[in-house]
């Protein structure tokens, strides 16, 4: 699998483009990956999809099912939630 962060934010799967999703699931995946085998709190999580400090009612449920939406499109990579946050492990 290979992610691409510079320029707009890909990923591919044997050479095919894989559907990461809207703007916020590609923010979400952008910060994992440059925080990849550190844990992110779910704060910086909220903070980062929500910039402006805009963050809706719900955002910790909005930001929830973003995490599961990339677990499911992204099955050949571990995203494991842990006390202090989430972990993304690229092999």
């Amino acid at each position: 699998m290979r992610i691409r962060l510079l320029g707009p934010i890909a990923v591919e799967r044997d050479g095919v483009p894989v559907n990461v999703g809207g703007p916020q699931q590609r923010r979400l995946l952008a910060l994992l990956v440059l925080q990849r085998g550190r844990a992110v709190s779910a704060e910086r999580v909220v903070d980062a999809l929500w910039p402006d400090g805009d963050a809706p009612e719900g955002a910790a449920r909005s930001m929830r099912t973003y995490m599961s939406r990339l677990r499911t499109v992204l099955p050949g990579i571990s995203i494991t939630t842990q006390p202090s946050g989430y972990v993304l492990d690229v092999n």
